[in-house]
């Protein structure tokens, strides 16, 4: 492997060293918001230099909003996070962000029945009685009926009534 080629990584790599998706990574590329040198055979490179910027940068707004959210939860799982983001950001954008928060210590993660995060400085124990509370609404919601008839009319969900 040549000098150079040691200072740079594979789109996978850098996703995998950014915590973002390859998905992302690409959008990124296309976007200007990473610098990435195409490779003869069409592929592209991330130099050390710029993962080590885009870590620098990695508190932006999304990470931001994301620990102020779950601060102010004190406990929240996933979709949750994902649904009250949404109006700003797409559901991979928020996942993505989780997963560097989590990997970088700046947010608490844990799998009990689902994917919680919690603030640094607070134990599960703390708020664990939360999240049971939580995971007995979201019970709720997927086992409610969706379906319903009214006045002979079906509706596949009460959305497609409202």
């Amino acid at each position: 492997m040549a000098e150079d080629e040691r200072q740079s990584y594979s789109t996978g790599e850098a996703a995998r060293l950014l915590g973002i998706s390859f998905r992302t990574l690409k959008r990124w590329i296309y976007s200007g918001k990473i610098s990435a040198e195409k490779t003869p055979s069409g592929r592209y490179r991330i130099s050390s230099e710029e993962i080590d910027r885009l870590r620098k940068e990695a508190i932006d707004e999304l990470a931001s909003e994301t620990i102020e959210l779950v601060s102010k939860k004190r406990v929240a799982y996933l979709r949750e996070l994902q649904v009250c983001l949404e109006d700003k950001y797409s559901h991979t954008d928020t996942y993505d962000k989780l997963k560097m928060l989590c990997s970088t210590g700046r947010l608490n993660t844990i799998s009990q029945e689902g994917r919680w995060f919690f603030p640094v400085g607070v134990e599960w124990e703390d708020v664990v009685g939360l999240a049971q509370h939580k995971s007995e609404l979201i019970k709720v919601y997927q086992d409610h009926p969706k379906r319903f008839e009214l006045e002979g009319i079906v509706y596949a969900d009460y959305s497609k009534y409202l």
